[in-house]
């Protein structure tokens, strides 16, 4: 039987402690998150109105996915040892997901609630004009997300 070293270990058990805290995280972060329609103006009508819930899930949705880094990375880290080229692909594709998901949540941590807040005629124009689906960049990114189950 081998015996385990002290790093190695510790390296094992922070990629289990994410792979459980993660999503965990992410679960409570859904829980918490507003309803979402895929209508613009209701669903800005539904973040006005719960701009601080809107925020705080995000907070915790950014949180989980700092989490499934390290176990996307612990997880690559021991299928490397076995198969290296699985390993190494599938978490390089995964992480890929992670970081996507990472952006599409920081972002609305930050920008979403604010406009939500906004007293200003133009911000739910605003806000209709950002989530159009296909016009903008948040579609490269969303698509992207789907690469972390893929991973």
């Amino acid at each position: 039987m081998r015996t385990h070293s002290q790093s190695e270990r510790l390296r094992k058990a922070t990629c289990g402690s994410c792979l459980i805290a993660a999503p965990a995280l992410l679960l409570v972060g859904g829980l918490v998150h507003p309803e979402e329609t895929t209508g613009t103006a209701r669903q800005y009508e539904i973040i006005a109105g719960n701009a601080d819930r809107w925020e705080f899930s995000h907070w915790i949705i950014t949180a989980s996915m700092l989490l499934m880094a390290g176990a996307v990375l612990g997880l690559a880290h021991q299928l490397h040892e076995q198969r290296p080229a699985e390993g190494i692909l599938g978490g390089a594709v995964a992480l890929v997901g992670v970081v996507a998901l990472f952006a599409v949540a920081a972002a609305e941590t930050v920008v979403i609630p604010e406009l939500g807040r906004s007293s200003e005629a133009g911000a739910a124009a605003l806000y209709e004009r950002i989530f159009e689906f296909g016009s903008t960049r948040w579609t490269v990114l969303l698509v992207a997300v789907l690469l972390l189950p893929v991973g």
